[in-house]
């Protein structure tokens, strides 16, 4: 489905044209006031659909050629803020720490996962190796069975500590670094929302100027598309009052829409901006709660353990101790 389809989706839903309104029959200012809508649903964003709104509009009002269309699409993507809003660069640089510090911890516990893996493999051989020393040491083949038996315990304990931890603490870590991905393409869709209005600003601004440029040179513009307008309507005959008036009627008709997109993408932005900040507010709060639940349910997951492993070892004691020594 292409861009203004999915704009026209969206138009003929709100106003309940479904059966009537046609792809062609939308407004430019219909296309960018849609995508606006579209980008507005916080949970499910499209991080270029205003560009391309913009993009478009720009295309169907300038009436210029592929080349200066093309030129406009490629100096929108590499659109930077104008004017960064400092409590989203402090937010972005504390979860790209956060990230950093995170992935760090689930690379060094990987390791630790795989050494308590592979101690898990060498308790269990060495129970087997150990019961089956009880098979040529006829006289102790009880004892050496029963400590091959607590050895192969213990290799459970470990395991189920190493099972506890990954399917919990290990989880829990990736699931935060999930979530600071998210944030970090929130980030970045908010910054395109303010991108969105300085750049709609700046393209009313340049309707302004080309006005009053109009209204007191007779002229919208000095650069060449307006020098050869003028030759063109000079061999044709143009009245040239009649064409002042008509292109200033067009402008005060984009003027005029302009300032409502402008002051809607404005709203978009701030409500966005809004809606992140109380986002990472709640994340912040979350994050500590949690981290403190996974490093408890780490430390009390050893313990287990250790207690385990007591139990076992102190029960082999006595079996051992009752190892007779011939003469």
């Amino acid at each position: 489905m292409s861009f203004t389809e999915d704009v026209y989706n969206s138009v003929a839903w709100d106003t309940g044209a479904t059966d009537s309104l046609q792809p062609e029959d939308l407004s430019d200012e219909e296309i960018v006031a849609g995508s606006i809508r579209e980008a507005s649903t916080f949970n499910n964003v499209d991080e270029t659909m205003f560009s391309n709104a913009e993009s478009l509009y720009r295309q169907k009002k300038s009436g210029e050629g592929v080349l200066e269309n093309l030129g406009d699409a490629l100096l929108n993507a590499f659109s930077k803020l104008k004017k960064p809003d400092e409590r989203f660069i402090e937010m972005k640089e504390s979860i790209d720490k956060l990230e950093e510090n995170l992935q760090a911890v689930e690379r060094i516990y990987q390791k630790i996962i795989k050494r308590q893996t592979d101690l898990d493999s060498d308790y269990r051989e060495f129970g087997t190796s150990v019961s089956g020393l009880g098979q040529l040491e006829t006289g102790i083949t009880t004892p050496l069975e029963k400590f091959g038996v607590t050895t192969s315990k213990f290799a459970d304990s470990w395991k189920q500590m190493t099972d506890r931890e990954e399917q919990g603490y290990l989880n829990q870590i990736r699931d935060h670094l999930s979530y600071c991905h998210s944030v970090k393409n929130v980030l970045k869709l908010r910054d395109q929302k303010q991108v969105d209005f300085e750049e709609l600003s700046e393209y009313l601004q340049n309707a302004m100027t080309e006005r009053e440029n109009l209204l007191n040179t007779g002229k919208s513009s000095t650069g060449i598309s307006s020098f050869l307008r003028e030759k063109v309507d000079n061999i044709k005959g143009v009245d040239q009052e009649q064409a002042k008036r008509e292109r200033l009627q067009k402008l005060d008709a984009k003027i005029a829409e302009l300032k409502k997109e402008v002051e809607s993408s404005n709203d978009v932005a701030n409500q966005f901006s809004s809606e992140v900040s109380k986002e990472y507010e709640i994340f912040q709060n979350a994050k500590t709660i949690e981290l403190k639940d996974y490093l408890l349910s780490y430390t009390e997951s050893h313990i287990d353990f250790y207690r385990q492993g007591i139990k076992l070892w102190e029960e082999i004691i006595p079996v051992l101790e009752d190892i007779k020594i011939q003469e």
